[in-house]
């Protein structure tokens, strides 16, 4: 029966939106694939991620995934680290080479995307040559890696200011929504200020 609930309180389809979802966190995807009509997949996925079951089974499954992967915040933040802290002098010699692969520390390869080495031919004929090489070296993007651990390190806090129309203050309902926690812990304990 479609609606019938397993021990979690989900349903077949919920639980398949929720492992859809884990593939690659699009929830609008993740409910046309486990079945929901293409038109309203929007809302719906708004719903189902709303659901605060299907919160907890999410996060049974990254949980289980960071298991299975051995991922750890340590592992993520060690290497948003190399790339924060990259330095493409580490990449070549003393005399301005590109070190070979072995030859670089393993901090600096780690913060390499790609490498890129043209040979460049000169000369015609029986003559024609090598004449040298072009090695274009890439590196992850650092401002994205110190962005991302300074969030991490809550160096700064992104704060959102809602108003109306043209800037007026909300409307009492809507204000309602912009309630913190502790404003409504202080509501409810009868307090207003």
């Amino acid at each position: 029966m479609a609606g019938q609930r397993d021990a979690s309180g989900l349903t077949d389809r919920q639980r398949r939106f929720a492992q859809e979802f884990m593939l690659d966190l699009n929830a609008t995807q993740a409910a046309i694939r486990s079945g929901y009509s293409a038109r309203t997949a929007g809302e719906q996925a708004a719903r189902l991620l709303a659901n605060v079951r299907i919160q907890s089974f999410i996060a049974q499954l990254r949980a289980e995934q960071a298991q299975r992967l051995n991922i750890e915040a340590d592992v993520v933040l060690r290497e948003l680290l190399y790339l924060a802290r990259s330095d493409i002098a580490d990449l070549f010699d003393d005399a301005g080479q590109l070190r070979p692969l072995s030859e670089m520390p393993e901090h600096a390869r780690r913060a390499v995307a790609s490498i890129e080495v043209e040979e460049l031919l000169g000369g015609s004929g029986p003559d024609r040559g090598q004449i040298g090489w072009v090695k274009k070296v890439r590196l992850w993007n650092k401002p994205q890696a110190l962005e991302l651990l300074g969030k991490h390190l809550k160096l700064w806090i992104e704060r959102h200011e809602h108003t109306g129309t043209d800037g007026a203050p909300l409307p009492a309902a809507t204000a309602i929504l912009a309630l913190t926690d502790a404003d409504l812990e202080r509501i409810a304990a009868g307090r207003s200020s």
